[in-house]
C-alpha cells in the first residue's frame, strides 16, 4: 500500500466518529507503536526519513505521530503512519526466514469536520471505498477503542459531492472564457477522462478520453442521452501572491475519494517530489473539493434552470450539426426525393 508521498497516490475519504480530541487521538496512536521483533503494526511518524519502506525485514523508524498546525485552509490535524510487516515470498529464502517479510505502511491525515472527523487514508485499491474494510482502518479503530469503545469509522465523508451532475457543472466552468473563479481565485482549467455510463434500460460505461468541453461531440451525445457522468479528472489552478501559476490535477470520484494526476500538475517551490504529493492531497482535500461543494450548491442557477436549459441547448446543437450533415451528403437528394409527402 502506499503512503501520501508514494509516486502514485489514491486517498479514501472516510468519517471518523469519536469522542476523544485530537491531541487525544495522537496521544493513542504515539503509544500503539510497532513491534518488529513479533511483527505487530503499530504508529510511527508519517515522516519520510529512513522509513525503509519495502525493506525486507525493514525496521520502522522512530518518531511519533504528529499534529499539524492550521495554515490558510488547512485545519489542524493529526498526521500519522501505520507500518506493518507483509509476507513477500522469496523461494530463495527460508520460510522461517525473517526476511520473507517486507515493512509496508499507510498514511492517515485526521481533521475535524462537522462534528466528527474526516479521515483520509492513502490507498492503491482501485475501488477507494474498499480501504475501509482493510488493514489500516482496523488497525486505527483497534487503538481508539482502547480509550473510546464507542468509535467508528464509516463509509462517505464531508467530501463527498452528492450529485453527479456536478462533474457537467466542473466542465461547463472549465468551458467558459475567462474561466470563473469558484472561491479564493481558483478556477477550474479542464476536465478530462470522464466516465459516462448511458442512461439506458441496458446500461453501458464509457470512457471520454482526453480533455472535454461543450464542443465535442461524445460529450454533447452524452449529455443529450442523459448519460450519468464521473468519475473525471480534474485540474484546478490558482495564482499565487507573486503571480505564477499553480496547477493541481486528480482523478475525482463522487463520494469524495480521488487519486492524483501529478503529470498534469505544476508546483512552484517544491522541489522535492515528496512534498509536492502530499502538498496536492491536503490541496485536494481541503481546499478544492470542499470549494466545489461550496460553489456547486451556491449555485442555485444552476438547480432551477441552468444545467436543464444546458441540456436542450446541446441536444439542439447535435440534432443541428447531424441534420446539417445530413443535407451535404453526396446522396442527400436521392434520399429526399424517395421520402413519403409530409
Amino acid at each position: 500500500m502506499p503512503t501520501f508521498t508514494s509516486t502514485q497516490v489514491k486517498v479514501a475519504a472516510l468519517t471518523l466518529r469519536t469522542s476523544l480530541e485530537l491531541d487525544e487521538i495522537r496521544g493513542a496512536l504515539a503509544v500503539d507503536s510497532p513491534n518488529h521483533s513479533g511483527r505487530d503494526g503499530g504508529w510511527r511518524s508519517a515522516d519520510d526519513t529512513g522509513s525503509n519502506i519495502n525493506v525486507r525485514n525493514g525496521v520502522p523508524p522512530q518518531g511519533e505521530p504528529s499534529i499539524l498546525d492550521e495554515v490558510g485552509d488547512f485545519p489542524e490535524r493529526v498526521s500519522a503512519r501505520y507500518y506493518f510487516w507483509r509476507f513477500d515470498l522469496d523461494e530463495n529464502l527460508d520460510e522461517s526466514d525473517d526476511r520473507q517479510y517486507r515493512l509496508d505502511a499507510v498514511d492517515v491525515l485526521i481533521s475535524e469536520a462537522a462534528g466528527d472527523f474526516l479521515l483520509l487514508v492513502s490507498s492503491q485499491e482501485t475501488k477507494l471505498s474498499n480501504i475501509e474494510h482493510g488493514r489500516v482502518t482496523k488497525a486505527l479503530l483497534e487503538t481508539l477503542q482502547g480509550q473510546d469503545p464507542e468509535a467508528e469509522i464509516l463509509p462517505g465523508s464531508v467530501l463527498n459531492m452528492s450529485r453527479n451532475d456536478i462533474y457537467l457543472w466542473l466542465t461547463r466552468k472549465a468551458s467558459v472564457t475567462p474561466r470563473p473563479d469558484i472561491g479564493a481565485g481558483v478556477t477550474v482549467r479542464d476536465v478530462a477522462g470522464i466516465g459516462a455510463e448511458e442512461n439506458r434500460r441496458r446500461a453501458q460505461s464509457g470512457l471520454l478520453r482526453g480533455e472535454v468541453d461543450m464542443q465535442r461531440v461524445s460529450f454533447l451525445s452524452a449529455i443529450a442521452e442523459g448519460s450519468v457522468l464521473g468519475p473525471a479528472y480534474v485540474t484546478f489552478a490558482e495564482t499565487d501572491d507573486k503571480g505564477r501559476i499553480w496547477r493541481f490535477s486528480a482523478r475525482l470520484f463522487l463520494n469524495g475519494d480521488f487519486g492524483l494526476m501529478l503529470s498534469k500538475s505544476a508546483f512552484r517551490d517544491l522541489l522535492e517530489p515528496e512534498a509536492q504529493r502530499l502538498e496536492s492531497v491536503q490541496r485536494f482535500a481541503y481546499r478544492y473539493i470542499p470549494m466545489v461543494i461550496a460553489a456547486y450548491r451556491a449555485d442555485t442557477d444552476w438547480g432551477t434552470k441552468d444545467r436543464d436549459w444546458l441540456i436542450i441547448e446541446k441536444q439542439l446543437e447535435l440534432a443541428e450539426r447531424y441534420s446539417a450533415l445530413a443535407r451535404i451528403h453526396a446522396r442527400w437528394a436521392e434520399y429526399e426525393a424517395e421520402q413519403p409527402a409530409r
